[in-house]
């Protein structure tokens, strides 16, 4: 028994057919804008940079919408996007994520990682053969690298040529970090004896742990190694961390490098001398314009004849979540602000950041004198000692293990204000590391996923 369809529902057919045919002529839908998340002004900056847009539409990489997040709301927001939810919708095409917060990225066991693995892709286009490899180190676990280093952050000693001259310290014949605190104790001696005795030799940090952590780095030492084990209780840890203690308080000023507090204290001539890595250097020149040609820089000290001239302070990848809607496109964004010749240039002329790339330092633009450094190519410099920055191991534990080091730089201080004389600071310090090596390795236990 048949049922023939009437009138409407013939003339539903009819429509339906021709929308179909419509819906396969229409041409394809464009492509949705990506998003990239990234945490500081200068690097928005940069990549807003018209030469950099320009190579944007060279390359094909459109459609780009730079998203300026804070530093911790971007943590927050990718965190509980990743661990949570991972709505695709709302995760961004690529994002940058600064090194003090990649340990929490890396804590999951590697298949719960929200980031996506780049060895295949590092390997396919021949970029794992370009940069350095000490600086793929920190964005890795387990061998399987989560990101792309924008930076190398080299350290070297800026200061103060002309008070140096004054006082008749000659920075370039200190060869350790020994012969370093001497020569400063000199130079205080002599400002003090003609009037200025408030005149301090360094910017030394007393309240964090950063510029010790450069010291022990110089002597490639991790707080904790890529398998997770701790190294707090080196013997060179207590001794490096007793050193650091006497040196700020005989020579040092506590000023936070990233402040133009820290620049005026320079150009003012309170203090002759600072770690600079080179994101420093566009900081001194913005706040310190009158320093032009006063300064001057030097590889770091050494405790032994082994350890690096240098280490490096800070560091920013840039990555792609694990379920980005369109993993083409964000891996050719991601390539791009990586390693595009034309952002990293500018990226170099605004921020005085080295890339991670040797390749490119041996373009000309890189190495250029520098009047506001007496014409000494500071980039040669940097370029020089990036080549060999110790390997730095980022891992959820390192967070822990830099937090008990700038409580042990606290006690320190305290001990010294007990005695004067720093006799058996060493001693104390080491036993503090022992109990502290046991106390990090506990909250590591508990806290552990796998």
């Amino acid at each position: 028994m048949s049922f023939p369809p009437g009138k409407f529902v013939a003339l539903m057919l009819l429509i339906s057919g021709l929308s179909g045919a419509m819906i396969l002529r229409r041409p394809p839908a464009p492509h949705a804008r990506q998003t990239l998340w990234v945490f500081d002004g200068e690097e928005a900056d940069t990549l807003a940079d018209p030469a950099v847009r320009q190579a944007q539409n060279r390359e094909g990489v459109r459609d780009v919408d730079v998203q300026l997040l804070t530093l911790r709301g971007l943590d927050l927001r990718l965190l509980s996007l990743l661990l949570a939810t991972r709505d695709p919708a709302r995760l961004p095409s690529v994002v940058e994520i600064e090194i003090g917060s990649i340990g929490k990225y890396l804590r999951p066991p590697l298949p719960d990682i929200g980031l996506l693995p780049l060895n295949d892709f590092l390997d396919r286009t021949g970029l794992r053969s370009q940069f350095l490899p000490a600086r793929l180190s920190p964005w890795t676990k387990n061998g399987i690298i989560f990101g792309l280093p924008l930076d190398v952050h080299p350290v070297s000693l800026t200061y103060r040529r002309d008070l140096c001259e004054q006082a008749g310290i000659d920075l370039d014949a200190c060869d350790t970090w020994a012969q370093l605190r001497e020569a400063a104790l000199r130079y205080q001696q002599f400002w003090s004896d003609h009037g200025q005795p408030g005149r301090r030799f360094l910017q030394a940090q007393t309240t964090q742990a950063d510029m010790l952590r450069v010291l022990l780095l110089q002597q490639h030492l991790n707080m904790v190694d890529a398998s997770g084990a701790l190294h707090l209780n080196d013997p060179r840890t207590a001794r490096t961390l007793a050193f650091y203690a006497r040196l700020a308080l005989e020579v040092g000023v506590n000023t936070p490098p990233r402040e133009a507090t820290a620049c005026r204290d320079l150009a003012d001539g309170t203090v002759c001398a600072a770690l600079t890595p080179d994101w420093r250097i566009a900081t001194i020149k913005a706040f310190a314009p009158d320093l032009a040609g006063k300064l001057r820089m030097r590889p770091l000290p050494r405790f032994e004849s082994s350890d690096a001239p240098t280490a490096t302070w800070g560091g920013t990848m840039v990555g792609i979540p694990r379920d980005t809607p369109d993993l083409p496109r964000a891996l050719e964004l991601l390539k791009f602000i990586a390693t595009d010749p034309t952002v990293l240039a500018a990226r170099l002329q605004r921020t005085s950041v080295i890339p991670p790339l040797p390749a490119l330092w041996r373009q000309t633009a890189i190495d250029q004198p520098d009047p506001f450094f007496g014409g000494e190519s500071i980039n040669a410099m940097y370029i020089g000692l990036a080549a060999q920055a110790p390997r730095e191991i980022i891992t959820a534990q390192s967070h822990d293990a830099q937090m008990a080091l700038a409580i042990l730089l606290y006690r320190s201080r305290q001990y010294l204000a007990d005695h004067p004389d720093g006799v058996g600071l060493e001693e104390a310090c080491q036993g503090w590391l022992d109990r502290i090596q046991e106390q990090v390795s506990t909250w590591a236990a508990r806290e552990r996923f796998e």
